[in-house]
C-alpha cells in the first residue's frame, strides 16, 4: 500500500485523516459510514444498521433511451464468467463510466446466469458501503440485454500487484484489516459477495493507497436478511464462485447446515487472500477445477507456514479458515474486531522470508454448470 497515505494512527493501522478527509469530500454522501471506520469500536460502527433493510429484487426498468444512444463504447475493460465490461464515455457530460454488459460463457446455463446477475446488479445498487464500486445504474437495453453502469476507476487489481511485486508483511496485514473492515459495511446490511479474490481487489488513487471491492454479480443476501419475495435460485443444482477461493460448503453437496449463503463464505475468502498475502503462494491449489474442489472440501485444515501459526495471526488465521463453517468466524464483524488489536504494536511480526509469486493460477469464476 502507499506508505504517504497510510500512518500509525491510535491503536491501530487507519488511513490517515488527511486521505480520509479527501474520500469524504468526494463522496458526501458517505460520509457518515466513512467516519464510523475511525471510531473505537465495530459495534459503534454498527450502531445505525441494527434496522434491517427490506432489499427487494425488482424487474430491471427498460431505459427510454438505448446505451448506445446515451453511451460510447470504448475499449473491453474485462470479461468474467457473466459478463463483459466496457470502458464508455457519456454523451452527455462526458463522464467515464464502466458498463458491464450480460454475457454468459459458453456452456453456461443461461437463465440462472441472468437471474445472478439481476440479483447481483440490484444487491450492488442498493448497497450503501463505502469500499464497494459504486453502481449508478442497472436496466435492460432492449439491444445490449441486461447491464449495470459502474464508476470508472483506474487502478491495479491485487492480483496484479501480487505478480508485479509482492506486498510486504505489514502491508498485507494492513490490506487484510482494510478489506475486513469494508466487508462489514456489506455484512452488516445482509449482503455476501461470494466472489472474493485477488483480481476482484482493486488499488485505486494516486498512490495506489486505497482498496475498492469490485464484481457483486454473484452477490446474494444472507438467509436471515431474504423477504418472501426473494429469489433464492434453489431449484438449480450447480455452483458459482472461483475454486481457488471457495469456501467448502458452497460446493454442492457439501452444506449440510445451510450455510452457502453466510458471511462465512466471505470470511473464508478473506482468510485465504491473505495467505496469498503473506506467502506470495495460491493456498488452495490442483492442475484442474475438480481438485481444487477436491481440496476444499478435504477436512484437513488449510496449510498455514508454521511461522504464521506461532504468530498473534495463527489463531485468527485458523478460526477464517476453518473447513467447517459453524467453526468459522461468523462475519466480517468478528474479523476486525480480532485483528483491531493486533495492530497498535506490529513488534510481533515475525522476520520472514518469502518465496516469488507462484505460476498463473486459473481463478475465473466459473459460470453456473449443472452437476
Amino acid at each position: 500500500m502507499g506508505r504517504r497515505a497510510w500512518t500509525q494512527e491510535g491503536r491501530g493501522l487507519l488511513p490517515c485523516r488527511a486521505a480520509h478527509s479527501a474520500r469524504c469530500r468526494r463522496r458526501p454522501r458517505r460520509r457518515r459510514q466513512l467516519t464510523a471506520a475511525h471510531r473505537p469500536s465495530v459495534r459503534d460502527a454498527l450502531a445505525g444498521c441494527s434496522e434491517r433493510r427490506d432489499v427487494t429484487m425488482k424487474t430491471l426498468d427498460v431505459e427510454a433511451l438505448s446505451l448506445d444512444q446515451r453511451y460510447r463504447f470504448a475499449d473491453e475493460l474485462g470479461r468474467g464468467g457473466f459478463g463483459v465490461v466496457y470502458r464508455a464515455t457519456a454523451v452527455d457530460g462526458g463522464e467515464d463510466v464502466a458498463i458491464k454488459l450480460f454475457a454468459p460463457r459458453d456452456g453456461a446455463n443461461n437463465e440462472l446466469s441472468q437471474r445472478l446477475f439481476n440479483r447481483g446488479a440490484m444487491l450492488a445498487k442498493q448497497l450503501d458501503a463505502p469500499g464497494f464500486v459504486e453502481v449508478r445504474e442497472v436496466g435492460e437495453d432492449l439491444e445490449r440485454g441486461p447491464y449495470m453502469v459502474m464508476e470508472c476507476l483506474e487502478g491495479e487489481t491485487l492480483r496484479s500487484r501480487l505478480a508485479r511485486e509482492p506486498l510486504t508483511v505489514s502491508e498485507s496485514i494492513l490490506l487484510a484489516y482494510t478489506l475486513a473492515e469494508i466487508l462489514v459495511g456489506a455484512h452488516s446490511q445482509g449482503v455476501v459477495h461470494r466472489d472474493l479474490k485477488p483480481c476482484n481487489l482493486m488499488l485505486v488513487g494516486p498512490q495506489q493507497d486505497e482498496l475498492r471491492v469490485l464484481d457483486l454479480g454473484i452477490a446474494t443476501l444472507s438467509a436471515e436478511w431474504r423477504s418472501e419475495s426473494f429469489e433464492t435460485l434453489t431449484q438449480y443444482s450447480c455452483f458459482v464462485g472461483s475454486p481457488c477461493y471457495l469456501a467448502p460448503e458452497c460446493v454442492p453437496g457439501h452444506d449440510p447446515h445451510g450455510l452457502k449463503a453466510s458471511p462465512r463464505v466471505d470470511v473464508y475468502a478473506w482468510g485465504l487472500i491473505l495467505l496469498e498475502c503473506l506467502t506470495g503462494e495460491t493456498a488452495v491449489q490442483g492442475n484442474n477445477v475438480l481438485k481444487i474442489l477436491a481440496e476444499q472440501v478435504r477436512p484437513r485444515p488449510v496449510p498455514i507456514p508454521e511461522v504464521w501459526v506461532e504468530s498473534k495471526l495463527g489463531p485468527l488465521l485458523r478460526h477464517a479458515l476453518a473447513k467447517d463453517p459453524q467453526q468459522r468466524l461468523a462475519s466480517a464483524v468478528e474479523l476486525v474486531e480480532r485483528l483491531r488489536p493486533l495492530m497498535g504494536d506490529l513488534s510481533w511480526i515475525p522476520e520472514v522470508g518469502r518465496p516469488g509469486c507462484v505460476g498463473r493460477v486459473d481463478e475465473e469464476t466459473l459460470p453456473p454448470m449443472s452437476e
